[in-house]
């Protein structure tokens, strides 16, 4: 599930997930190169992927001058549930290649 939208001349793309989410301490270290969360591994099953995939995202943003950013999908009564994946980059003005 997604959404995208505008703010403050930047536009907004947010990726949804509603399992089981990344947990607070791990949302930075998910975009460092090479690092994958044992809880995204399937039990009985070979580890899949090379951690490289967030990394990525995260510096093509960077380099058009935008961000990603990580959080909970939503919050419960207090309590964090899903994951909530953030991309912003700034919108150029018309007329502006």
């Amino acid at each position: 599930m997604g959404n995208a939208g505008e703010e403050l001349g930047r536009g907004r793309i947010d990726i949804l997930h509603q399992g089981d989410g990344i947990a607070p301490a791990e949302r930075e270290r998910v975009l460092v190169p090479f690092y994958r969360l044992d809880k995204a591994r399937t039990p009985g099953e070979a580890a899949s992927g090379f951690g490289l995939g967030l990394t990525l995202a995260s510096r093509v943003a960077q380099v058009h001058r935008g961000a990603i950013s990580i959080g909970p999908a939503e919050s419960v009564g207090g309590s964090d549930r899903g994951c909530r994946v953030t991309l912003t980059l700034p919108i150029a003005p018309a007329g502006v290649p």
